[in-house]
């Protein structure tokens, strides 16, 4: 799984891609850590964060406290592909080597994943625009032309995740914008 996920990472740089930082949402942990090995083997020198729910923060918590930490229940968030329990202990290892896992909130899923749709003119899942999500704040107030590579995963999205993701417009909002 690990590498498979890897692939994703691997054939953008592949593509040509450079970055200072590269940006995948983490469930499992299986998608970041596959872009954690192709980065570290292709562009050692970018950092590599991922993202996930704040109300679906175990691996943020693993990554801060050391120690895996697990739910009892799957977290309560829209983005549905990240509702794992726990990371695994192999997971764990490669996530410990990123630069940690950023936590973003439900609106900011929803955001970037109507501005994700309505830009790249596909169907994006909240979990494919956590990168986004992450890259968006962590970019925030930095200074200086960073050159970012996010990773979209997935578009698998049932008519009860798009009436939650479209419930609020967030389109007037342009991206970036101050």
């Amino acid at each position: 799984v690990i590498a498979g996920q890897g692939t994703a990472c691997l054939e953008a740089i592949e593509d040509g891609a450079e970055a200072d930082v590269v940006f995948a949402p983490c469930g499992g942990g299986g998608l970041l850590s596959g872009t954690w090995a192709a980065a570290h083997g292709l562009l050692p020198e970018a950092a590599v964060l991922g993202v996930e729910p704040r109300s679906a923060n175990d691996a943020a918590r693993s990554y801060r406290d050391g120690r895996i930490h697990r739910f009892e229940d799957s977290p309560p968030t829209m983005a549905d592909g990240v509702q794992t329990l726990a990371l695994s202990e192999r997971t764990f290892a490669h996530v410990r080597r990123t630069g940690g896992v950023l936590e973003v909130d439900e609106e900011e899923i929803a955001y970037w994943t109507q501005w994700l749709t309505h830009l790249l003119k596909v169907t994006i899942e909240p979990t494919a625009a956590l990168g986004m999500a992450g890259a968006a704040r962590w970019l925030a107030g930095r200074a200086g032309p960073l050159e970012v590579l996010v990773i979209l995963s997935g578009g698998n999205l049932s008519a009860s995740t798009r009436a939650r993701v479209w419930a609020t417009d967030h389109l007037g909002r342009v991206p970036f914008s101050r």
